[in-house]
This record gives C-alpha cells, structure tokens and sequence, in this order.
C-alpha cells in the first residue's frame, strides 16, 4: 500500500505453534501477566499466550528489534489488540492478532489504518455452514468444487471474512454476509498468497492476501490500496520472506 508520501507500506506477519512459545513468564510484561492470572481455563490461557508471543514478534520486527518483554499487548475495550511500549514512542501502530488450534497468527504495521488477520485450520465445512455465512456469490464459487478441495475454498472464504470483521472492528456479532469475498479470476481459491477482495455492504473495498500454510489458512485485510510488501517468519527465528 502507497501512503500520502509515496512510502511503501510493509506488513510484519509472525505466526508460533504452542510449542514454541517460551514455559516462563519472563517476556509478559506485569499487566500482561495480570491479564493472563485471570484466565481460568487452560487452553483459553494457552490461546492468549500463543497469540501475545505472535503479536510481540511481530511488533518487535516492524520497530526493529525493540525486546518482546518490553511490548505489552492488551486489549482494548471492544475486544481488539493494542500495543503500549513503556519509553518508547513508537508512533501508531495496526496490530492483529489470531489463533486456531495451537497456532498463533498476527500481523503488525506502522500507522493507524484498520488491519485485520485470521487464521484458521483446513478443516471440513458442512453445506449448512456454507448456506447460513455465506452470500449467494460465494456459494457459487465454493460449490463450484468438489469434495477437500470444496473444504479448502470453504475455510479460505471464512477466514477472509473474520479478517474483514476485525478489520472493520464489528467482530462476530456481525452478519457475514455483509461482506462479500472475491478472488480474481486469475487467481484460483487457495493459492498461495492469492491477492483477495472483501467488499463491505457500504461498498469500501478491503484488499489482501489469502495464503495456505502447513494445513492452515490466513487472510490479512487493510482498508486502502493492496499492501505492496508482507514479510513473514515463524516465532522468533529466521529471515522474513
């Protein structure tokens, strides 16, 4: 995405499995670690963890290394992430965050746009599900396959449309079929970091990416012009691509 100054905007993606999220809590800052002393059940607090260590990462990269322990992630009052850096003047920043059975996902940019990312798991999607969330032209291009790949293009479409509700900060609670998913016609459903549409019952575009990875699928949402740079990198290792 181009901003007023002709700068290229660069998307900072991080994604974790559970597993690779540190045992202590040396890299939570104290309200973070207050946050996570109130979560009573453990796989809500192992969802929070993966998705703070994602967020941190991320973060972390698009400010040049600033220490995951020195980056609180916390929520605001609707529910979607900010990010507070004790002494340090970061500037605004974009930050979504997700997680799907043990995965993290989140995705950070300098800036005050609307940013939204999903992650979920290629799982199978039952036609009741297709018929109640999706709108009548993505049910076209979603019955248009046939058997897993029919599953794929099902949860490549979901995940498009939590990135958009999060974008536009409605959440769940909203109805998904005010948002309408497309994909270019010269990108099939499910390719790998295809370019991706959501339009908004208002008729405001949101532009991305689509992309599977290791059985799971990720969409990310901005609300101008597409992002012309994404970097990604697993955790805390590893050059971005």
């Amino acid at each position: 995405m181009i901003g007023s100054a002709g700068r290229v905007t660069t998307l900072h993606a991080t994604w974790a499995d559970l597993g690779e999220v540190p045992r202590g809590d040396a890299w939570l800052t104290e309200s973070e670690a207050a946050v996570q002393g109130g979560l009573r059940f453990v796989k809500r607090r192992q969802d929070w963890r993966v998705g703070r260590w994602v967020a941190k990462g991320a973060v972390s990269d698009c400010l040049g290394g600033v220490q995951v322990e020195d980056i609180a992630v916390l929520a605001t009052e609707d529910g979607s992430p900010c990010v507070r850096i004790p002494g340090h003047d970061a500037g605004p920043l974009a930050v979504s965050l997700s997680h799907s059975q043990g995965r993290g996902f989140a995705v950070v940019t300098r800036g005050a746009m609307n940013l939204g990312c999903d992650l979920e798991a290629l799982v199978p999607r039952s036609p009741a599900f297709i018929r109640d969330y999706f709108t009548e032209s993505e049910r076209a291009m979603v019955m248009a396959f046939e058997g897993s790949a029919r599953d794929e293009a099902a949860t490549l479409v979901w995940v498009a449309k939590e990135a958009a509700l999060k974008a536009t900060r409605q959440g769940l609670p909203a109805d998904t079929r005010s948002l309408d998913v497309r994909v270019p016609d010269d990108a099939a459903v499910g390719e790998d970091r295809a370019p991706l549409t959501v339009t908004l019952f208002s008729g405001r575009p949101l532009r991305g990416w689509l992309r599977r990875l290791d059985g799971f699928a990720w969409a990310v949402l901005a609300d101008a012009l597409a992002p012309t740079r994404i970097l990604e990198r697993r955790g805390t290792a590893g050059a971005a691509d």
